[in-house]
């Protein structure tokens, strides 16, 4: 995992920069939002190409490949590709595809834990991925490691979970309250280092704020911290999603249509890949399969880890990412992730139920709940705050917002759209205050 590079052709000389903010002063030209990937945005929630950005004219370099600049011409090179999902046998339900699983967390953890010399985090929710997670780097550790969960609501059920983990493997546990006044404070700070649009696509449109939170909150006393990113990708992790590709397909289709009137090249992408035919789930599981391992983990979970861990400078490292980890997961079918019956993250449930820990078992049965839980209460008091915004502005025509109308659903995302174009087009990627 690295920093996105985005690069920029200006009189054929190449800018090249690990931010696009170090981009936005090169030219003025630069400085205009890419329509295209602005409703890429709006129906998925992260741009679905994974070169583009925001910005017209401003490029990402391609996971798994290097670009190459000779004589005013820039080329791209593969050097990996990941292995696209596929249907096969069911392998899970058996004592060597957990050991597997064991002995690469192991091994995983055990090289993770040689790599810093100062004290390391854990976030740490309560969930399946993140407890096991855990339990193999605590294992591993001479040391007692730190864990970190936010929370604003004592009655959350990740905050509670986390709380037992912790007590169970015995870290030093320490519980962040965060609530709307933190929310409002940090969201300009937010914006600025993510970087892109934040809509409420297929996943929440606060989790990567309620990881930005808890960032600032670790990096107060560390340089590392392990994350779970990942997981839910390689192993059929986010259930609705696996469990109703039917529901899916429909809430892509609906979103794409409202922009443009459909007249735009990623409709034609939904058109085509999530088609209004119920003969078609097999194939849609699979589609989403692979949206999740690739643009959904670059440019959204491991687009928010890289810009929050770094805009408090420090390393969050994805623990199940690890190559062997990654790899052993990628080369099993999707009957090892999702069952017939649709259970989900079949193999790291199996792990939890055959260790014997009442606790494991207990984590492996919970209903996922994901990381902008952690901001519920505080999510649905910003939501009343951007109306409020939007109702003292009655009336007025020259928000940014209103010149892509059709791209936004709600108030909260014209809300976090105005504050973007405000920090990125009307002042170049500056923040004033910070």
């Amino acid at each position: 995992m690295t920093l996105c590079i985005v690069h920029s052709l200006v009189n054929k000389t190449i800018c090249f920069a690990s931010e696009i903010k170090a981009l936005l002063r090169v030219k003025e030209d630069m400085v205009e939002i890419d329509e295209d990937a602005l409703a890429e945005a709006s129906v998925f929630g992260f741009i679905f190409d994974l070169e583009k950005t925001i910005f017209k004219g401003i490029r990402q370099v391609q996971p798994g490949s290097y670009t190459r600049f000779n004589n005013g011409q820039v080329t791209v090179t593969k050097f990996c590709e990941l292995k696209p999902s596929f249907y096969g046998t069911a392998v899970w339900d058996n004592a060597e595809s957990v050991a597997s699983f064991s002995r690469l967390m192991d091994a995983s953890a055990k090289a993770y834990l040689k790599h810093s010399k100062y004290s390391q985090a854990i976030y740490l929710s309560g969930g399946i991925d993140s407890t096991l997670m855990t339990s193999f780097l605590q294992m591993n550790s001479s040391k007692k490691l730190y864990t970190y969960t936010l929370y604003d609501d004592l009655n959350n059920e990740d905050r509670i979970f986390a709380t037992r983990v912790a007590e169970a493997f015995g870290t030093n546990h320490y519980e962040h309250e965060s609530g709307q006044d933190e929310c409002v404070c940090f969201l300009d700070h937010y914006i600025y280092h993510y970087e892109s649009l934040v809509t409420d696509g297929i996943f929440n449109v606060l989790g990567s704020l309620a990881f930005h939170l808890l960032s600032h909150k670790i990096s107060k006393k560390h340089k590392v911290a392990y994350c779970g990113e990942g997981a839910d990708e390689l192993f059929g992790g986010y259930y609705w999603l696996h469990s109703h590709p039917l529901g899916v397909g429909d809430r892509l289709r609906e979103r794409s249509q409202k922009i443009n009137n459909g007249k735009t090249a990623i409709n034609e992408y939904i058109m085509k890949k999530f088609p209004d035919d119920d003969s078609k789930e097999s194939e849609m599981r699979k589609e989403i399969f692979d949206l999740l391992m690739g643009p959904g983990l670059t440019n959204c979970h491991l687009w928010s880890v890289d810009r929050s861990s770094s805009a408090f400078s420090f390393e969050a490292r994805p623990l199940y990412l690890n190559d062997d980890l990654r790899d052993w997961a990628l080369s099993l079918s999707i009957e090892n992730k999702v069952s017939a019956d649709l259970n989900t993250k079949l193999i790291l449930k199996k792990y939890a139920l055959d260790s014997g820990n009442p606790l494991m078992y207990e984590v492996s049965a919970r209903k996922k709940i994901g990381m902008p839980s952690a901001l519920n209460q505080s999510l649905k008091k910003l939501i009343s705050h951007s109306e409020e915004t939007f109702q003292k502005k009655e009336g007025t025509s020259d928000l940014p917002h209103r010149q892509y109308s059709s791209f936004f659903h709600t108030d909260l995302e014209k809300l976090m759209f105005d504050k973007f174009y405000q920090i990125f087009i009307e002042n170049r990627g500056r923040l004033s205050g910070y």
